[in-house]
């Protein structure tokens, strides 16, 4: 008598059926969305085999399924005038194909391989790695890019043998069964990605992507199927909302990465960010004021033989407040570094070591903005009236160390770079 066994879902339905909403056709897309949505569903999955006397040890994948076939799949119309193989006795497959209006042929799956030969079938379901290991790419010569759904699989113990053991086993044999499984779907994901390549360059051709496909069409295939199965109480209805609930909200979360961002942006943050904006568009207005005034006193010279009054004094002070602000938004950006020894250390070194390297620097662009303040106001009142204009232009040297000490500070209370970047 054996007391445990690994299973795909055709036998993980015979013991807690509702496992099998993690293999509803076309409900994932990728293995991301397959992980989050397991995770959530789990917990219920696991109580699910308990209640029903048996302990699910670890939970395994076959891979996405795909739709393998002598001759080429283009559209969903043509899966229905092939002979498609159906798992025998699979209540999830016969849901699939009466939701997709197709008339499978039943069969034990020791028969496929005979049947593909004679041609009882000529499309057959399945995972790449599976496809290849049991030898059914070399009758047929086309593979679907488009899985139907994700094929699960686990290892069972009976709950009868698993509670007659002590504690200490049990704890045991939960943790290395769920720590093999991980270690074994990710080798089964990288050896189904291999077993693509493996068929590509065998010749066997890909065909019907996802931009071949209307979204409404499998939308619609899934629900029909997902509602036979809530009827039959194979899968029930609130099962499956959870399992699509689960799946919309990880969507949602990747379809707006951006927007999470800038709601968990603190208001320190906010105000570096805008400052800086604000420094770049008004550098970038000097710059372009510059670079008109330059060609104006250019084109007054060559074409009227006289300068523009006082350009010449301006353009050079334009050219400091775009060296300035210039510099100040490239030291927020870190294009410019005055810490190369940090580079010498490792990040944990350079994290511990910023908040007090912004501090210091605070502190000396705080002393030189309070002198350059005195600086300029000394030149203010020393400057005749008719100068007073080139005197304002000079305010520049002490808004910039202002500007340096504020983003200095805002490091500060923000914290490492690399931290947030992580």
């Amino acid at each position: 008598q054996i007391h445990g066994a690994a299973m795909t879902g055709h036998g993980i339905g015979s013991i807690y059926s509702p496992a099998r909403v993690l293999e509803i056709p076309f409900l994932f897309r990728n293995y991301e969305e397959v992980d989050y949505v397991r995770a959530q569903m789990m917990p219920e999955i696991r109580a699910g085999f308990r209640k029903n006397d048996y302990e699910l040890l670890g939970w395994m994948e076959l891979g996405f399924i795909r739709f393998f076939s002598r001759t080429p799949i283009h559209s969903m119309d043509d899966l229905k005038k092939r002979r498609i193989w159906l798992w025998q006795g699979d209540p999830l497959g016969a849901a699939f194909f009466t939701a997709s209006n197709i008339a499978p042929v039943p069969l034990p799956i020791t028969e496929v391989f005979t049947s593909l030969s004679t041609g009882l079938i000529d499309t057959v379901i399945a995972p790449p790695l599976g496809a290849i290991a049991l030898q059914w790419f070399t009758k047929t010569p086309y593979m679907t890019e488009v899985p139907m759904a994700d094929g699960i699989g686990g290892l069972v113990v009976s709950g009868k043998f698993f509670n007659r053991l002590p504690k200490d086993l049990q704890e045991l044999l939960l943790r290395t069964g769920n720590e093999a499984s991980e270690k074994l779907l990710v080798e089964t994901r990288k050896d189904n990605e291999k077993s693509l390549v493996v068929l590509k360059q065998s010749g066997i051709t890909f065909t019907l992507e996802w931009k071949d496909i209307k979204e409404a069409d499998v939308i619609s295939i899934r629900d029909r199927a997902a509602a036979d199965l809530a009827k039959s109480g194979y899968i029930p209805a609130e099962v499956y909302d959870r399992a699509r609930k689960a799946l919309g909200e990880y969507r949602e979360k990747k379809a707006k990465p951006s927007n999470n961002h800038a709601r968990k942006r603190s208001l320190p943050s906010k105000i570096e960010h805008t400052l800086t904006r604000a420094e770049t568009l008004f550098a970038s207005g000097c710059l372009v004021a510059m670079l008109v005034l330059s060609l104006l006193e250019i084109g007054a010279r060559n074409f009227f033989h006289s300068g523009i009054p006082g350009a010449s004094t301006l353009i050079q002070y334009l050219v400091l407040w775009v060296t300035f602000l210039g510099a100040v938004v490239a030291v927020r950006e870190r294009h410019i570094k005055i810490d190369i020894a940090t580079h010498l250390l490792s990040e944990t070194w350079r994290n511990r070591l910023e908040r007090p390297i912004f501090i210091f620097c605070t502190l000396v662009c705080a002393t030189l903005f309070w002198h350059a303040v005195r600086f300029w106001r000394d030149e203010w009142l020393s400057v005749s009236s008719d100068e007073k204009w080139i005197a304002a232009m000079g305010i520049i040297f002490p808004v910039s160390f202002f500007l340096l000490s504020v983003h200095f500070a805002l490091r500060v209370v923000i914290g490492p770079r690399s931290s947030r970047r992580a």
